[in-house]
């Protein structure tokens, strides 16, 4: 039987080793895919190394086998990500092994310093006016800045940082700028004032779709935005990416999935080659019909090319 060996790299989200024990289940997938593999399970103490070589793993010969690697280890996160297993040689991993901590397990934080923040961050927690609306928020009321920050802890501080990082992302059309000042903090809730222009941008915007007005439930003595309630859209929404320099990625729930958005991406590819052939000039479409015709295949209403 053809046999091949895989070699990773696992480490924290700091690159830092593990020393500890790690699980790896390697999956073979049903169908053609995972023809000529054989599931199986590992497990090792990764010590101070950040290295790990598997050997013997079965695979079919030539194009090989696909596996699903599933990897655990105590107060993190399980870190999985498909792999091809090639006959007679070392498969370089198509993904390093980085674990994320457990919010639940977590006792403390490595955070910034106040001072370290950025500036709208510092603002944000400068101008607060916090409320305790529930049990876990009374001990924050009254504070504001270097002393609210300090007093957030762990999780929260966590959480507030995560917010930080993410609305100032161009994923998340930078919404960061239109946060004022903070209401509430808890481990899974960030209530702040914002612009009054904040809302109908995010309706516009192609980065978030419209949600359940349930999903974000307001605090007492608010209501809900005219706008509506709005997340940020789901990687399976748009499941490719182009690169600067570098071929295009594209990923989906299953490998067989992933390949027909690759085939949608380059059909798209093409379409939009001969569009600027036939007029260098094509502008680009409207973020308002962009939305308008994603919605009605992907949004909550929609009544296209349903099932």
């Amino acid at each position: 039987m053809p046999k091949g060996d895989l070699e990773i790299r696992i480490t924290d989200m700091r690159g830092e080793p593990l020393r500890a024990k790690v699980e790896i289940e390697l999956q073979r997938l049903p169908g053609d895919a995972g023809a000529g593999g054989e599931s199986s399970e590992v497990v090792v103490n990764m010590a101070s190394s950040t290295e790990l070589r598997i050997t013997g793993i079965a695979c079919r010969g030539g194009p090989g086998t696909l596996y699903k690697v599933a990897a655990n280890t105590s107060h993190y996160r399980t870190y999985s990500f498909f792999q091809s297993i090639r006959e007679s040689m070392v498969n370089p991993p198509s993904d390093d092994i980085e674990f994320w901590v457990k919010p639940g397990d977590v006792k403390g934080i490595r955070g910034p310093k106040f001072s370290d923040l950025s500036i709208q961050g510092q603002s944000i927690l400068a101008g607060a006016r916090m409320v305790g609306e529930e049990k876990e928020d009374e001990d924050l009321v009254g504070l504001q800045g270097a002393s609210l920050y300090s007093r957030l802890g762990p999780l929260r501080q966590a959480c507030l940082l995560n917010i930080l990082k993410k609305a100032d992302h161009f994923s998340s059309a930078r919404c960061l700028k239109d946060f004022q000042e903070l209401l509430v903090c808890r481990q899974d809730r960030f209530f702040a004032f914002v612009r009054p222009q904040l809302p109908a941008r995010l309706a516009e915007s192609p980065k978030f779709k419209s949600a359940p007005g349930t999903l974000h439930k307001p605090m007492k003595g608010f209501r809900m935005s005219s706008n509506g309630s709005f997340k940020s859209r789901d990687p399976l929404h748009t499941p490719m990416v182009l690169v600067a320099g570098h071929g295009a990625f594209t990923w989906g729930e299953t490998p067989e999935k992933a390949i027909y958005n690759a085939t949608v991406l380059e059909e798209l590819a093409r379409m939009a080659f001969v569009t600027h052939t036939l007029d260098p000039r094509t502008a680009r479409l409207p973020d308002r019909l962009i939305r308008k015709h994603f919605e009605r295949k992907h949004g909550k209403n929609a009544y296209y090319g349903q099932k």
